[in-house]
């Protein structure tokens, strides 16, 4: 797929398991994003990002708990620009979560699965996930940063 085909392609992947991209639980999200970054895609390089902590980004502190897929578009061999594709849910900051804060990349791991299974052994994703608390908000975008 083309980088710009990136963000309606993962719409589409979970529209045909049923899910609404507006109403998301982060693991439904996770395993659709799961089976989105085994896709190909047209560009440079290519990675996978989760993070999560309490940031004011939008103007209020929020939990993020972010998944994302970098795109390097180069031309003429040089960085043209990046791309990121986000599933970002945004939960109010309990006690619980204002202390978790962790970011890490595929890049640093031989294979996807390798990443895949790290992040779901990692506490900061393990208690967001079993969490009973649904996000505030979630989005699902593309930028060019």
């Amino acid at each position: 797929m083309k980088v710009r085909e990136a963000l309606p392609t993962l719409k589409q992947m979970m529209a045909e398991v049923g899910l609404d991209s507006t109403q998301l639980e982060p693991q439904q999200a996770w395993e659709v994003f799961k089976r989105f970054a085994a896709r190909p895609v047209e560009c440079a390089s290519d990675g996978l990002l989760f993070q999560c902590g309490v940031y004011d980004f939008t103007g209020k502190p929020m939990f993020h708990f972010d998944f994302v897929r970098q795109f390097t578009i180069e031309k003429r061999g040089d960085c043209d620009h990046i791309e990121q594709l986000h599933i970002e849910f945004l939960f109010e900051p309990t006690q619980q979560v204002r202390d978790m804060r962790f970011n890490k990349w595929s890049f640093d791991f031989q294979s996807l699965d390798e990443f895949f299974r790290f992040i779901e052994a990692h506490q900061e994703f393990r208690a967001t996930i079993e969490s009973a608390v649904r996000p505030a908000h979630v989005k699902l975008y593309q930028e060019r940063i």
